[in-house]
Parts: structure tokens; sequence; C-alpha cells
């Protein structure tokens, strides 16, 4: 084997181990407390979540819409989104709770929950929070936030 040939195949060896612990990491992060299956939901109802601004620079601001990027993922798994709670349709709707904050246990944590609750009945169906170890909120640890909570929730079921 040339050196060349050698030199790839180490790269893309330690390429695939670095994915594979990446992955395993970040499913260690995620709590999911489930319930009840989601098979007979097809309507989602998500109260207001205020968007969140973010500092980039100390002169430059960011706005992140946490309800837009949870609309879009239950969208994509079929759900249809309805803008309020329709009394015909309660049997078949989820309602869709989101929260944020930062923990401290022996390092700090910024958390997402996701809390998805029967329409009808109030009953908590299933629940994830993402722990992610980053005690600044930028956009993209809120979304990988939001998508692993999901992730979990979704492909549990």
């Amino acid at each position: 084997m040339t050196t060349n040939k050698k030199t790839i195949l180490t790269i893309l060896i330690l390429s695939i181990v670095t994915i594979t612990i990446s992955a395993q990491t970040r499913k260690d992060n995620i709590d999911v407390v489930l319930h009840k299956s989601l098979h007979s939901y097809k309507y989602a109802y998500i109260p207001n979540i205020e968007p969140m601004q973010i500092a980039n620079t100390e002169t430059s601001y960011t706005n992140i819409n946490q309800k837009s990027i949870i609309t879009a993922l239950l969208i994509k798994e079929g759900f249809i989104i309805i803008p309020q709670l329709n009394n015909k349709l309660l049997t078949q709707t989820l309602i869709v709770n989101y929260g944020e904050s930062i923990t401290k246990n022996f390092r700090f944590y910024y958390e997402v929950s996701i809390q998805l609750i029967s329409a009808d009945s109030y009953e908590l169906l299933c629940q994830a929070t993402s722990y992610k170890n980053n005690l600044i909120a930028d956009h993209n640890t809120i979304t990988q936030a939001i998508h692993d909570c999901f992730d979990a929730l979704l492909n549990k079921y």
C-alpha cells in the first residue's frame, strides 16, 4: 500500500470512530420518559413560545424562533399543526410544551425540555430533556437540543 492510501485509510478510520463517539455522547445527554404511544394522534397544538434573542457579538443579535423549529419537525413527521384547540379534534391532538433552563451539576448545562400531552385528558404522553454542555445558549445549541428531543420522542414510537 502506498503512503497516500495508508494516510487516506487512517483518516477514514479516525473519522468513523469520531462520528461513532459523537453519536453516542449526544444520545447520552437526553432523558426520555415514555408513557403512551403517539400513533392515535394526528394533530399538534403548540402554545405561543416567545422567540429568544441571542447576542452574536457585542453589537449584533439574532432571534431564534423555537416554535418554528418545533413546527417544522412535527410537520416533517406528518402531524397537522392547528392554530387553536378544536373540541372535535381533542382525542387526536397533542399539546406540545417547551421549556429551557440552565442547570449546574459539576458543570453548567443548557437544557431544553419538550412535553407531549393529550389535549383531551391533559395526560402526559411523553417528555424529553436534552442537556448541552454549554452555558451560553446559541442558535446551534438550541436547535440541536430541540432536534435531539424530538428524535428521541418520535423514534421511540
